[in-house]
């Protein structure tokens, strides 16, 4: 299978209007190309919103398909999206043989669990920085914190952290 090369962002309708022009031969500067802009009926910059609202879902198809990324998912703050790459860990729980495919909404669980974790593994170790008055997270720092969290419980048996 060949490898899908990730489209660019998209061009505004305003750039697809100034790359038209120039494909004309038209070449204007930023000034002379928004004066023009402003000059174009609704019906004329239609057909460069269009161009510019089916490249858009294009692009924003693959970030969520392919990346794992939902574009302008939500508007609260609260619900950002996970900062784990969704085709990471497909790849990471797809070495197992009896996992053949992931939902997209399986792996940003998993991305938010991964999250939570760490967010809660970052205040152990934090914690035991402070109390053995260290400055820099080392394996002895997460080792403590690991031992000290009930919610580690499943590391514990690890022998080896790095």
């Amino acid at each position: 299978m060949e490898k899908q090369s990730p489209p660019k962002k998209p061009m505004t309708a305003f750039f697809l209007f100034r790359k038209d022009q120039k494909e004309k031969g038209n070449k204007l500067g930023s000034k002379e190309a928004g004066e023009l802009w402003k000059e174009l009926s609704d019906k004329e910059k239609a057909v460069f919103e269009k161009e510019y609202k089916e490249a858009k879902a294009k692009y924003d198809t693959y970030l969520e398909e392919v990346a794992g990324i939902i574009p302008n998912s939500s508007s609260k703050k609260s619900e950002k999206p996970s900062c784990y790459n969704a085709s990471r860990i497909r790849s990471v729980c797809g070495k197992k043989e009896d996992i053949k495919e992931m939902s997209l909404s399986t792996t940003k669980a998993l991305g938010k669990v991964l999250e939570l974790f760490m967010k809660d593994l970052g205040k152990s170790a934090s914690a035991e920085m402070k109390a053995n008055d260290k400055k820099t997270v080392t394996v002895e720092v997460l080792t403590a914190a690991v031992e000290a969290s009930k919610k580690c419980d499943f590391l514990k048996s690890m022998k080896e952290y790095d």
